[in-house]
């Protein structure tokens, strides 16, 4: 995560050095999303303006998933091999469609609710013995 923000803060400052080095580092040393954390963060930071823009620029990014499984894949249907990370397309209208509920929920709130939620599938793991 800190590589894939110095990244972006190398991109938004335009030290490219920075930016060229963090990519190289994530993308070569297999972190966990790659280069291709990055590349989706510059899809979005960049389309902010242009959701239209951006929605199709994030389908394009996923569209090789749908061609690239392997064979022995759970997922192969007819021959045809699908890559998991094809279901990132089922997120893009959660993603760029405009949800404007007026619901106001404090900034906070997703700080505590991610380690909330990993502790929860922690103790329910627990509970069950996987």
């Amino acid at each position: 995560l800190f590589l894939s923000l110095l990244a972006m803060w190398g991109f938004q400052t335009r030290r490219w050095w920075l930016f060229a080095a963090a990519f190289l580092c994530v993308s070569l040393f297999n972190f966990d999303y790659s280069g291709n954390g990055i590349l989706l963060m510059l899809i979005f930071f960049l389309c902010r303006e242009r959701p239209a823009l951006g929605a199709g620029l994030y389908i394009l990014f996923w569209l090789p998933a749908l061609w690239s499984g392997s064979p022995e894949d759970p997922l192969l249907a007819a021959g045809h091999a699908v890559d998991w990370t094809a279901f990132a397309l089922l997120a893009a209208p959660f993603i760029f469609l405009p949800a404007r509920t007026g619901i106001r929920v404090p900034k906070w709130f997703f700080y505590a609710f991610y380690p909330a939620h990993l502790l929860t599938i922690g103790v329910i793991r627990l509970a069950a013995g996987i």
